[in-house]
């Protein structure tokens, strides 16, 4: 199943470069973890108290779906480098490779070469984020003489998408007349959706996961 909306900007890429006749693609994924590209990469605990770079909080997941013995693991105690390299990064590529072979595209990820991973490991956080000011700074201060600063230092923008009016209609009708969802996190979609920006996020992996479940 889809677990982010972002699934579909990079299938409808990869259809696109498939009527052109392209065969393969260059993409950017790792270089975001490997320069330190994200807003979370400039605070010093990841799971603090702070914004995370969880999408959807797994008590909600445990909650709908009923899953009473599930114990998260936690991620408290580990590094920013850890994790992004184990455990967000494939994420991602798991993405390229799926949305690219749905169509016969081959997404190939350049940043994530051996000899470009081995440098940037060799360089600190500080100064991949200029003392945790700017994100990703040494690749974009290396760039400053090919490119004007308007573009180098623009705003971090990933696929847009109408997340709460997908999930407002007939996705979130899917979720809540499922008997597969508990009726304590459909009374929580009732009484938070319009408050709790997550609650969207959720209804649209779970509606993704029904979905899925009905076709296997």
């Amino acid at each position: 199943p889809i677990t982010h909306p972002s699934f579909i900007g990079s299938l409808k890429i990869s259809n696109l470069a498939k009527t052109l006749g392209l065969k393969v693609l260059l993409c950017g994924e790792g270089a975001d973890e490997i320069f330190h590209g994200y807003k979370w990469h400039l605070q010093k605990s990841l799971f603090g108290d702070g914004d995370h770079p969880s999408y959807v909080r797994q008590n909600d997941i445990n909650i709908a779906l009923s899953i009473e013995d599930c114990t998260s693991f936690h991620f408290s105690d580990i590094d920013h480098d850890s994790f992004f390299h184990n455990f967000y990064l494939p994420r991602w590529l798991i993405r390229a490779d799926l949305t690219g072979m749905k169509h016969s595209i081959e997404n190939r990820v350049p940043f994530l070469s051996r000899d470009i991973v081995s440098f940037a490991l060799s360089k600190s956080p500080h100064e991949k984020t200029n003392g945790y000011s700017i994100p990703k700074y040494y690749l974009k201060n290396y760039l400053s003489s090919l490119f004007s600063n308007e573009f180098i230092f623009r705003r971090k923008k990933g696929f847009d998408y109408p997340l709460s009016s997908w999930c407002s209609a007939e996705l979130l009708d899917l979720v809540v007349t499922s008997d597969l969802i508990s009726p304590s996190f459909k009374q929580m979609v009732f009484n938070a959706y319009e408050e709790d920006y997550r609650i969207p996020r959720t209804i649209f992996v779970l509606a993704s996961f029904l979905l899925w479940d009905e076709q296997t």
